[in-house]
C-alpha cells in the first residue's frame, strides 16, 4: 500500500520521510507486515554494552536528567548504537509496557532495514534530527507512535549513536525535539571533554554569559595547533563544518599561538578575535598527560611559553620565590625564552626558594 505523506510537513521534513518509505520498501518490508521483534540475549547485549562503554557512561546521567522533564507524560528515552541497537531505555511504566509489546526496549534494533521509517532508523540513515509522528511511521505496528530522535556524534564526527525520545501519538508535544537535541548536545561535549589526554581547549562565545552553556563553543587542539574536534556550536560559530575545519590552525582560526594560548589557561574569559573578524570570549583550558608514575605536568614546566598558567604551583610561601615568580610573569606572552633550573628535592611538594634559579634560555635551545 502506498503511504500518504502528511500535507502539513515543511519540504524538506515530507523529502525525508518520503525517501524513507522509498528505502523501507527497497528492504522488502511492506506496511502490515510484523516488525522484527528480535532482541539480543543478555550476554550479548553486554558485549555491544562494553563496546559503547564511553557513550554509555555519558549518555546515563543526561537520560536521567532528561527523562525528569518529560515524566508523566506517557513516554521513555531511548539510546542506541550507531547500528539502532537499544543500548538502555528508560521512562513510564504504563508506556514501558506498551512499548515491549513492539520491541522498543534494550536489546533490540531499530534500524530502518528492521523497523521501516522510525525516528531512530531514519536519524542514522540520514544522519540528521527527526521526528516521525504516527502514520509516517512505515510499519502500521508502530504508527501508534511518535518519536524523535537526534543523532550523537564522537569528537571526531562520526556517528556514535542516537538517543530518541518516543511516546503515545496522542500525546506529541512540539518542544520535545528541542529537549532531545539540546540533551543529545550534552552527551557530545561530555565525549568531548574526556576523549583527549593532552588538549588546549578554547570554550568561546560572542556574549560572556554563554561560556560555560550549552550555547558555547567548544574547539580542541593539540599543542601543535592541530585542530583534533569542535562541537556544534563552534562550527556555527566559525562557519565552517568539521571537515573543512580540521584544514585550519589555531592561529588561522583564533590569531593566536598555542603557547600563547596555554599561558592564559584558567585565567577569566577574555577577547579573542576569529578569523571573520568576529570578536569573542574565550576561556582557555590545557591539560597536560600524566607523568608515568606521578601527577599530571604543571603546564609550566611542561611547554615554554606556560609559565603563567602554573606558577601558582611554585607555592612555598617565601618571599624570594615569590619576587622569582614576580620576574616570571613580566616575561609571559613576550616569546622570551625562560629556563627553569634546580637541584631534585626528594619528598618535598613545594621546591625550596634556594634551589631555583631563573634567567634568560639561550635561544634556540628548548626549554621544557
Amino acid at each position: 500500500m502506498q503511504h500518504a505523506i502528511g500535507a502539513a510537513l515543511q519540504p524538506a521534513q515530507r523529502d525525508v520521510i518520503q525517501h524513507s518509505h522509498e528505502r523501507s520498501a527497497t528492504f522488502g518490508l511492506f506496511e502490515t507486515m510484523r516488525p522484527d521483534y528480535a532482541v539480543l540475549s543478555g550476554a550479548e547485549l553486554a558485549v555491544r554494552l562494553d563496546q559503547s562503554r564511553a557513550l554509555f557512561a555519558h549518555a546515563l546521567p543526561v537520560m536521567e536528567t532528561l527523562y525528569a522533564q518529560i515524566a508523566n507524560t506517557h513516554s521513555m528515552i531511548a539510546l542506541t548504537d550507531a547500528s539502532g541497537l537499544i543500548l538502555h531505555s528508560l521512562g513510564d511504566d504504563d508506556f514501558l509496557a506498551r512499548a515491549e509489546k513492539v520491541a522498543l526496549r534494550a536489546g533490540a534494533v531499530w534500524s530502518e532495514e528492521h523497523q521501516g521509517t522510525n525516528a531512530i532508523g531514519t536519524t542514522i540513515a540520514e544522519r540528521i534530527a527527526v521526528t516521525v509522528h504516527g502514520d509516517q511511521h512505515f510499519l502500521r505496528a508502530n504508527q501508534f507512535l511518535t518519536c524523535s530522535s537526534v543523532p550523537i556524534l564522537d569528537p571526531h564526527g562520526n556517528l556514535s549513536g542516537v538517543l530518541d525520545v518516543t511516546g503515545d501519538r496522542r500525546g506529541y508535544h512540539q518542544h520535545t525535539m528541542a529537549l532531545v537535541k539540546m540533551s543529545g548536545q550534552m552527551i557530545e561535549n561530555r565525549l568531548i571533554a574526556s576523549a583527549f589526554s593532552e588538549k588546549l581547549c578554547i570554550r568561546f562565545h560572542s556574549r560572556p554569559e554563554f561560556i560555560g552553556t550549552l550555547m558555547e563553543g567548544i574547539a580542541v587542539f593539540d599543542l601543535d595547533g592541530r585542530l583534533l574536534c569542535a562541537n556544534r556550536s563552534a562550527q556555527f560559530q566559525l562557519g565552517l563544518e568539521l571537515g573543512r575545519l580540521r584544514a585550519q590552525t589555531l592561529e588561522t582560526l583564533f590569531g593566536e599561538s598555542a603557547d600563547a594560548l596555554i599561558a592564559r589557561a584558567g585565567e577569566t574569559p577574555g577577547r579573542l578575535e576569529l578569523h571573520s573578524g568576529v570578536s569573542v570570549f574565550a576561556s582557555v583550558e590545557f591539560h597536560a598527560r600524566p607523568t608515568p608514575g606521578g601527577p599530571a605536568r604543571s603546564p609550566a614546566l611542561s611547554l615554554p611559553g606556560s609559565a603563567a598558567s602554573g606558577l601558582a604551583e611554585l607555592c612555598t610561601g617565601d618571599a624570594r620565590v615569590q619576587e622569582i615568580v614576580g620576574r616570571v610573569r613580566k616575561v609571559v606572552g613576550k616569546n622570551i625564552p625562560v629556563l627553569i633550573g634546580g637541584k631534585p628535592v626528594r619528598a618535598r611538594k613545594c621546591l625550596p626558594a634556594r634551589s631555583i634559579a631563573i634567567r634568560p634560555a639561550a635561544r634556540g635551545r628548548s626549554s621544557r
